[in-house]
């Protein structure tokens, strides 16, 4: 999706409507030749929710970094958890 915005002259900007209307023309085009759509590089929630409803059928919405990261962090949480108990 990084990639996208860069090409479209709003870098960064993963939540520009200009995203939103490529993304629908992304699945239409996919939908009109029987392949899924899918984007990578999004990682809020909000745009989560946001391109599957749009119809994308495939996401990477985490690296390796932030998935060990994320991870990491709630098994930390569990531990303090239970160091309250």
């Amino acid at each position: 999706t990084n990639d996208l915005c860069l090409e479209m002259g709003i870098p960064g900007e993963i939540d520009h409507p200009k995203v939103s209307t490529a993304v629908d023309k992304l699945v239409a085009a996919c939908k009109r030749h029987g392949k899924w759509a899918g984007i990578g590089g999004v990682y809020e929630p909000g745009l989560l929710t946001r391109h599957i409803n749009q119809g994308v059928q495939m996401i990477l919405a985490g690296n390796d970094v932030t998935l060990l990261l994320d991870a990491a962090t709630e098994k930390a949480r569990l531990i303090k958890e239970c160091d309250k108990r």
